[in-house]
């Protein structure tokens, strides 16, 4: 074989979606560890992940990266 490694660009990003996915879940329990519940009820947490409802998360493809960029902010 001569030349560099083959990099498949689908399974970078999708590595990467799973990676945000991971950090998004720690962050959140985090989050339900540190604060208290009148704390939680203030930011309205039950309601954080209603923007990832209508996606499949783990579903990577260009269509799907607007998406996933909207429920990220």
């Amino acid at each position: 074989w001569d030349g560099d490694a083959y990099q498949d660009a689908f399974l970078t990003n999708l590595a990467a979606r799973i990676q945000e996915v991971s950090q998004l879940r720690g962050q959140h329990d985090q989050i339900l560890k540190l604060l208290s519940e009148e704390e939680l009820k203030q930011m309205q947490i039950e309601s954080c992940f209603e923007p990832f409802m209508k996606l499949s998360v783990f579903s990577y493809n260009d269509y799907t990266v607007p998406a996933w960029r909207a429920a990220l902010t």
